[in-house]
């Protein structure tokens, strides 16, 4: 009966603990950029490096919602005076006042919502 000599079986065993964990087939070792990028687990490299917090481009650029102003409140902030109403097909001796994606009819002196018209995107189809 022989024995297995004991040097060679505790080098193979030091040698395979050495090998990282985290390390696959497909990393081969290699560094794939700046410490930034691989700062966000979960994280995508290409998102990573955008430096927006991992949030995807589609979602990134999303502008919150205009308020709707409702008739007899005051439009305060973010509108745009119609100048030639006539061109829409409205009254026009009436005043309009665009904010965010809808016209509305306002008393001039005021600024007092006397009816909301609609969607921009309606009146020019």
């Amino acid at each position: 009966m022989t024995r297995t000599p004991l040097l060679p079986v505790i080098a193979l065993a030091l040698g395979a603990a050495l090998v990282p964990l985290g390390a696959s087939a497909k990393d081969h070792g290699r560094d794939h950029g700046p410490e930034a990028y691989r700062a966000m687990p979960g994280c995508p490299p290409g998102l990573a490096k955008k430096n927006n917090g991992c949030t995807p481009p589609g979602l990134a650029k999303a502008k919150p919602q205009a308020r709707i102003w409702r008739p007899g409140e005051r439009i305060t902030t973010e509108y745009v005076v119609l100048r030639d109403p006539a061109r829409y097909r409205l009254d026009p001796r009436a005043t309009y006042w665009r904010s965010g994606d809808y016209l509305y009819r306002v008393d001039s002196q005021t600024g007092k919502v006397l009816n909301l018209i609609g969607a921009v995107s309606a009146l020019l189809n």
